[in-house]
């Protein structure tokens, strides 16, 4: 699901099944949290026919996403706490009620958690496919996706960009975990200058000096594999995997995402 339109493809094949613009199917879209997503899924679903069973595997663009990390406390250790806490948090953070919000993280007892929120009316809507004969196996939004796809790629110590075509998100992650994350919104795809810009600013932030290391995923990074940003060397891990595909539209991207070989 892009930011402005939604596509179905088919991961064994890498085709598009079909594809739908969001502002003639979701009423309000550009307010994504009491937009009716219904409609669209409705829509998709109806031109793709029944399930019959098979998966369903759904990436949200980042643009719909909000990202923040939650530090768990000495002594909390209970699911309900730490969702309440890390409610709190997202409250203060971006100034607006968690209600209509749906929070997605890999919840553990200690240290740094990535936390995200995805409007709740649109997982509410996906998760309602499965009610069609589909088997919605996960929902994720972009950057998510992506970080656990290439886990194991990623050093234990350094800077990942995640690229959007409206926005970058920027992650440190320290010990193998990601500890700061700030999702940057842009009008285009960011140059490497504004992206330089952006990083040191972020560096600056946390304090401290930057890893060597900046890994870069997501849609079209305008980079070159050898060059170096903010003076730390660049892994391109997704350089080998864009080879054969023939989904153009970012929704389709999106869809393909963290699919190996």
């Amino acid at each position: 699901m892009g930011c402005k339109e939604m596509t179905v493809v088919d991961l064994a094949s890498r085709r598009p099944l079909t594809s739908l613009p969001l502002d003639a199917y979701v009423p309000g879209v550009a307010h994504a949290v009491s937009a009716d997503w219904g409609p669209s899924i409705a829509a998709l679903a109806a031109q793709i026919g029944q399930g019959s069973g098979a998966d369903l595997q759904v990436t949200v663009a980042d643009e719909w996403a909000r990202y923040w990390i939650f530090i768990v406390p000495e002594g909390v250790s209970r699911l309900e706490e730490l969702q309440a806490l890390a409610a709190t948090r997202f409250e203060a953070l971006f100034g607006v009620s968690m209600q209509g919000w749906c929070m997605l993280a890999d919840w553990r007892a200690t240290g740094a958690i990535l936390v995200c929120a995805l409007p709740e009316k649109l997982v509410n809507a996906l998760q309602a496919a499965g009610l069609k004969g589909w088997r919605v196996r996960s929902i994720q939004p972009s950057a998510v996706r992506l970080l656990g796809a290439f886990a194991r790629q990623i050093p234990d110590e350094c800077w990942v960009a995640v690229y959007g075509r409206h926005g970058v998100l920027l992650a440190r992650v320290a010990e193998g975990e990601v500890v700061h994350v700030r999702r940057h919104p842009l009008s285009k795809v960011v140059d490497v200058e504004r992206l330089e810009d952006l990083l040191e600013a972020e560096i600056l932030r946390l304090g401290g000096e930057a890893p060597p290391v900046l890994c870069v995923l997501g849609i079209e990074p305008p980079l070159e594999p050898d060059s170096k940003l903010a003076g730390m060397r660049l892994l391109m891990l997704q350089q080998n995997e864009e080879a054969g595909r023939t989904v153009r539209s970012e929704a389709g991207t999106l869809a393909l995402q963290g699919v190996r070989g």
